[in-house]
């Protein structure tokens, strides 16, 4: 058995349990696989309201740093 025989919904199924950095490699493959994942990659914005003075700025890990308020939206 291939990829090519796997119904859809399996491969829907397979998709949400990946690593985020690979959700975001199947919207590189054909398209079956890509429009799959595109709800995945894409299911949810992070977004970051504040002010930073000079000098501050946000942490590489994400995570900002004081007078920042972070909102997720599913």
């Amino acid at each position: 058995m291939n990829g090519e025989d796997l119904p859809p919904e399996l491969w829907g199924l397979i998709i949400t349990y990946l690593p985020s950095l690979d959700k975001r490699t199947c919207l590189s493959v054909p398209k079956l696989i890509h429009d799959l994942a595109l709800p995945c990659v894409f299911s949810h914005l992070a977004l970051r309201l504040g002010v930073l003075l000079p000098g501050e700025r946000e942490s590489r890990d994400g995570d900002a740093e004081k007078d920042l308020t972070t909102y997720c939206i599913t």
